[in-house]
């Protein structure tokens, strides 16, 4: 019986060991917010605590003074059937001041596929918010979200895109940036592309709210969303593997090895090493993705 078992899981193991069967690794969530004092450019920043990180897959950080409000959260949503980023940002400047307000949320999800042919895919992306700005001819309050889906390779969790693209060299294959201001309250766009079988990408998103001065207020807790079309032989890096099948016959052939015919001598375990996780290098000042914002 137990050499039967061996014999089921052999293919199993063979496929998930395969070679082109990459899993992505950098995934993970992140937000920051801030306040500033912005006559003409913002200075005196203010920053809340900032939350997650890779391999983070929940994120928040809010801050609140007489400058103003910032507010942001980012989670991996393991309930649609594939992981994927949800965002939300607000921000708020104060009456009568120069405050200003920022939220930004930041994530990125890997994904695997592992279909016998390429198979083309679309993620529809939305973005609700409502935008308050006494003087929306300045465009200094608005809610700006971009979703860009990468190749696997070369790839660097940072939350900055021109860093990511030509310091670290990643290749965009789609992307899409949406805009509310004024009295803009939705937006919508679609990624799609093709993925042959055993590749990986990464679908990388970040979304600021900003109220600049003016009593004003850019609220996007109503979320930057995004779903794919079809999700049929995709793997979410988040998602834990192998999976239980998977490890159910690597002890099927532990035991095997480790019993071996009759009388034999039991052999010792193996042994696990352990693996580092890489830094979060885009952490800077508690922030992500927060610089100094001149006015147009």
């Amino acid at each position: 019986m137990r050499w039967t078992l061996v014999l089921l899981c052999l293919p199993l193991l063979f496929v998930v060991a395969t070679p082109g069967w990459s899993q992505p690794t950098d995934w993970g969530v992140s937000a920051s917010s801030a306040t500033a004092n912005c006559p003409s450019f913002c200075t005196s920043f203010s920053f809340g605590v900032f939350g997650g990180g890779l391999n983070e897959s929940d994120a928040s950080s809010t801050v609140a003074n007489v400058q103003g409000t910032g507010d942001s959260r980012a989670t991996l949503d393991v309930t649609s059937g594939i992981s994927v980023p949800v965002l939300r940002a607000a921000g708020s400047s104060v009456e009568s001041s120069l405050g200003s307000g920022f939220g930004d949320a930041f994530a990125v999800e890997g994904y695997s596929y592992d279909g016998a042919e390429p198979s083309s895919f679309t993620i529809d992306v939305s973005l609700t918010g409502v935008v308050v700005d006494s003087t929306p001819v300045d465009l200094d309050t608005s809610i700006d979200a971009r979703v860009v889906v990468f190749q696997e390779a070369p790839f660097s969790f940072t939350s900055d895109y021109g860093t990511l693209v030509f310091e670290f060299g990643a290749v965009p294959i789609d992307e899409t940036q949406l805009r509310l201001t004024g009295s803009s309250t939705s937006a919508s766009s679609s990624l799609t592309f093709t993925v042959n079988p055993g590749e990986s990408f990464y679908v990388w998103a970040t979304l600021g709210a900003d109220a600049e001065r003016d009593l004003s207020s850019a609220d996007a807790l109503s979320t930057l969303t995004m779903v794919f079309q079809d999700s049929t032989g995709l793997t979410a890096a988040s998602v834990p593997e192998p999976g239980a099948m998977p490890m159910l016959c690597a002890g099927v052939l532990l035991l095997a090895s480790r019993r071996g015919p009759l009388r034999s001598k039991r052999r010792s375990s193996p042994r696990h090493e352990a693996r580092e996780l890489a830094t979060n290098h885009f952490v800077k000042n508690g922030s992500v993705g927060l610089t100094a914002r001149a006015r147009p």
